[in-house]
């Protein structure tokens, strides 16, 4: 098991081989295309930037207005350069706060404000766009589903990996469709449980080659309500916000997984810069933050009710 963010220089996978696809930077470089990233430090020769942003010239800089200002004079100065700048800050207040918090509205400003001064910053001639990769929901304590040692959801299970809204199970060898069965029938009223090949055959992950197909889970499990999966069993209890004390804004955010509100993307063009508004997402209004509870009893009547076990008329099927 490796953590395809932070974990390539462990030297446990390659980031020229592992990522198979050529990136648009390399491709574009090798065509005389003038190409920059404008990230955080942070991230300088980091092997995640190596396998996907390789073939442009990293510019550092730690806020997310100097950013914007920086990749403007790169423009400016480099007429047809391509650029590409991030912030994670949103994302990584999300996760600590959850959306809808203090924290993340202020967050929220400081992006906006520096999506207008690009708008105000670039020479005239060059395009804009800007997006997000992924959507977010708040699942507070008391939504966050535990399993671990004497859970029969953990037999069989060899690795968990994926994310807590999008699990991908690896079985032990033959127990695949055991794991599948089981998971289904305790969580398919508020998750899809679906096996590698019914997610791949349903065309979640395209068109797939068979040399990565093992990197996918035997078992994936995509959550429709506001409900997160959390191996108890590993030592790390940060992802859980076991950390931090009971609150009522203490809703710590994840990725959306299927559905319009994980795969719908904001998009915003250099004239629409002066109305940047926040993506559209869902989250859970019902009850107030505890901690967080091990798996109910399937006869739990809080399990199959609207609020925790139906999903929202948006994503009550399989995506296409």
């Amino acid at each position: 098991m490796v953590n395809q963010l932070k974990g390539w220089e462990d030297g446990h996978i390659d980031p020229l081989h592992w990522q198979r696809a050529e990136p648009i930077l390399a491709r574009e470089a090798a065509a005389g295309r003038p190409c920059f990233v404008v990230s955080k430090p942070a991230f300088v020769g980091s092997g995640f930037t190596e396998a996907t942003l390789r073939g442009g010239q990293m510019f550092p800089a730690p806020t997310v207005l100097e950013r914007v200002q920086l990749a403007a004079d790169l423009a400016g100065r480099h007429p047809g350069a391509l650029i590409y700048v991030y912030t994670s800050s949103l994302d990584a207040t999300g996760h600590k706060h959850g959306w809808e918090s203090e924290e993340w509205l202020a967050a929220l400003e400081q992006v906006d404000a520096a999506a207008r001064a690009l708008g105000a910053a670039l020479p005239a001639g060059a395009g804009a766009v800007i997006t997000a990769d992924h959507g977010m929901v708040d699942v507070p304590r008391h939504r966050q589903v535990l399993f671990g040692v004497g859970d029969d959801l953990a037999d069989d299970v060899r690795h968990v990996a994926g994310e807590p809204r999008m699990l991908h199970l690896h079985a032990e060898p033959g127990r695949a469709t055991a794991v599948r069965d089981r998971w289904q029938e305790a969580e398919g009223a508020r998750s899809w449980v679906l096996t590698r090949d019914e997610a791949i055959a349903a065309g979640l992950f395209g068109d797939v080659d068979p040399a990565v197909r093992p990197r996918i889970g035997d078992v994936l499990v995509a959550a429709r309500a506001g409900v997160a999966y959390y191996d108890d069993r590993e030592p790390d209890k940060k992802p859980q916000a076991d950390d931090r004390p009971a609150r009522l804004d203490d809703r710590p955010g994840t990725h959306r997984a299927a559905g319009p509100t994980g795969r719908v993307r904001p998009l915003v063009m250099p004239d629409q810069l002066s109305s940047v508004r926040a993506p559209n997402t869902i989250s859970s209004h019902d009850g107030i933050a505890g901690r967080p509870l091990r798996r109910p009893s399937p006869t739990d009547a809080s399990v199959r009710s609207p609020a925790v076990g139906s999903s929202s008329p948006e994503e009550s099927s399989l995506p296409s």
